[in-house]
């Protein structure tokens, strides 16, 4: 089985989706890679979700319509800030009360900040499969790194998980070796993956 070795790849952030900067309107809209929404609790970030996009700025200027228009989960900000994960708004069970958490919702999404991870224009190494395979490689190491950490805040979502599984590696693709330049606030991320 061969082996490919990217190109070390630096997390980016925080960005902010509302007010102050930077903001996610302030990203390149040519960038292209994997994303993770973070929660700051006493000046660290702690990973809340993991995603992946072909444009970043518009992935994230679409979480921002969707968590302030009832179309995702909404956590109770008070609850996050003191490191645990309550929600308080399921889309899936009945939209109609959305209306009663609407400035929950929005202190949610003025609370989240987020870091990138730009993928190199190499179409070689920047393709959708990889940013799936790292998004899931991500997503377990995060999940792994909290739960041997108990007494850190634990705010990590696993509600995408199974999505995630989907794109574990197939039995023809090659390992890859990925490895990040990640600021030492941002908990729970180590510097290297394989998937």
């Amino acid at each position: 089985m061969s082996e490919v070795l990217l190109p070390e790849l630096s997390w980016v952030g925080p960005y902010r989706l509302y007010q102050d900067v930077p903001q996610v309107d302030d990203i390149n809209p040519t960038l292209v890679g994997v994303y993770l929404w973070v929660i700051p609790i006493a000046a660290r970030f702690f990973p809340h979700y993991v995603g992946e996009a072909g444009n970043l700025r518009n992935r994230l200027l679409a979480h921002r319509a969707n968590l302030t228009g009832g179309s995702y989960w909404i956590y109770d900000p008070g609850e996050l800030k003191a490191g645990r994960l309550t929600p308080v708004y399921n889309p899936n069970e009945d939209s109609r009360v959305f209306d009663g958490v609407w400035d929950k919702a929005k202190d949610f999404a003025r609370l989240l900040r987020f870091f990138i991870l730009a993928f190199p224009p190499d179409p070689q190494v920047n393709t959708k499969r990889l940013r799936l395979r790292v998004e899931l490689g991500l997503a377990r190491a995060i999940g792994a790194h909290f739960k041997s950490q108990p007494d850190e805040p634990q705010v990590w979502d696993q509600s995408c998980a199974p999505t995630h599984e989907r794109n574990k590696r197939l039995e023809e693709e090659p390992e890859v070796q990925v490895r990040f330049v990640v600021p030492e606030f941002l908990v729970g991320v180590d510097g290297s993956l394989t998937v």
